[in-house]
């Protein structure tokens, strides 16, 4: 195999590489949003619209609100729209409002359209999640998620 030839057959192994990990994810947000204000040692995560490995992702929401108000130890996550694996997901969703207000050791998560195997496809519309105060309480939604 001449000079010419070994790097064709690399380019070619690399480019085949590269589509057997496809990703694909777009993204249209609008509104967004996400407030933590105040309290002591919280957390809030938003993960909207990854992909990785041979997944694909589209998702387009509307609203999109996220607030964790003061209080300690809370923890607030929403995951839309993510795909890994052979994973494949689209979401629509509209409304989409998550609110979390004080307490302590309070645990809110919503998960929606998100793919690690499979297909997912979400069209939603007002969605809401809100758990007020409290102590060691957890609340979650999962819309049309799909695993291994």
């Amino acid at each position: 195999m001449n000079t010419t030839s070994k790097l064709l057959a690399a380019l070619i192994a690399v480019a085949a590489a590269g589509m057997a990990h496809a990703q694909t994810s777009n993204v249209d947000l609008k509104g967004g949003t996400q407030v933590q204000a105040g309290g002591a040692n919280n957390k809030q995560t938003a993960n909207i619209g990854n992909a990785q490995g041979s997944g694909q992702s589209n998702v387009k929401a509307a609203g999109v609100t996220q607030v964790q108000a003061g209080g300690a130890n809370n923890t607030q996550q929403m995951n839309m729209g993510n795909a890994s694996g052979g994973g494949k997901s689209n979401v629509d969703a509209k409304g989409v409002t998550q609110v979390q207000a004080g307490g302590a050791n309070n645990k809110q998560t919503l998960n929606m359209g998100n793919a690690s195997a499979g297909q997912s496809n979400v069209k939603a519309a007002g969605v809401t999640q809100v758990q007020a105060g409290g102590a060691q309480n957890a609340q979650t939604m999962n819309v049309g998620n799909t695993s291994k």
